[in-house]
């Protein structure tokens, strides 16, 4: 049965009836995981879009590595409980976490998934399917813009997934001109405790996913368009996206050659010459939102 699941889009249910496995075998079931195996080494598992922990038992599995992949179920399986005993204490929190969190391994520029068997000499584990790099994905958003009279203020979130944020995380918002030329904003991080979490994968790793940047005249030496982008370094990784249009239609922002030009941030884009009264009533309009 286990060794039909085996096939795409039924790996999740697959992980789920292995964890339950362990519960009622004390030995790795040997032949039943290698027949499994054998049946994964025929799907691209990265394309499932798998957990993390479920993905790298998988991987694990599909290299013929039992032992170690039977030692991640063991530690897959800690902390999982019927749903039906979600009943909440007399705080507010759940009884128990249902899955642990992931500990990652950084080596930059690879990121590895810190979980059993990895370069553990008692089990025969390639690194490779601990190696999460490709997930590692930024996630960024544009929350907040304010007019301080010297400059605009952008303000939002920004992570990459499966690693902590930090107060020294390095934040720019890189800004490209149509001819090809570069200027980059240095910004700064700022402590989100409303992205907190009492139990899951998440738990504090967010709580410094905030980030702000000002923008001024100077940032932007010539008139035109201006694509942004945010730059995001987090323990050594960087990635990068394209930053706006969240907000919706327009936000200001000073960028132009001569004084008296304004411009409009929409969908990443600077657009140049926006009156400077239109320029405060956007500004406060987005700042409303």
């Amino acid at each position: 049965m286990l060794v039909d699941l085996a096939r795409p889009g039924s790996l999740a249910g697959l992980h789920e009836h292995l964890l339950r496995l362990t519960v009622d075998v004390e030995a790795a079931p040997t032949s039943v995981l290698r027949g499994i195996g054998a049946r994964l080494r025929t799907i691209d598992l990265d394309a499932e879009q798998l957990p993390i922990r479920a993905l790298v038992v998988l991987r694990l599995l599909a290299a013929g590595s039992c032992e170690a992949a039977w030692a991640l179920l063991l530690d897959n399986a800690t902390g999982v409980v019927e749903q039906s005993f979600g009943q909440s204490t007399s705080s507010g929190a759940r009884r128990t976490a249902r899955r642990l969190p992931l500990t990652t391994r950084i080596e930059p520029p690879r990121v590895f998934a810190w979980l059993p068997g990895l370069r553990d000499p008692r089990h025969d584990a390639p690194e490779a399917a601990y190696d999460i790099t490709d997930r590692v994905t930024l996630r960024t958003r544009l929350e907040e813009v304010w007019w301080d009279r010297r400059g605009l203020v952008l303000a939002g979130t920004a992570f990459l997934r499966y690693i902590a944020a930090g107060p020294d995380d390095m934040v720019e918002i890189v800004c490209t001109h149509g001819d090809g030329q570069q200027h980059v904003v240095a910004g700064e991080r700022r402590r989100r405790p409303d992205h907190v979490r009492g139990v899951g994968g998440d738990l504090t790793r967010l709580a410094w996913a905030g980030w702000t940047a000002k923008l001024a005249r100077a940032d932007f030496p010539a008139a035109g368009d201006w694509q942004l982008a945010l730059r995001l370094c987090e323990s050594g990784i960087t990635r990068s996206a394209e930053l706006g249009g969240s907000l919706g239609d327009a936000v200001a922002l000073v960028a132009a050659a001569r004084a008296g030009a304004r411009a409009r941030l929409c969908g990443g884009r600077l657009e140049a010459q926006i009156p400077r009264r239109v320029l405060h009533v956007i500004a406060r309009s987005a700042r409303e939102r």
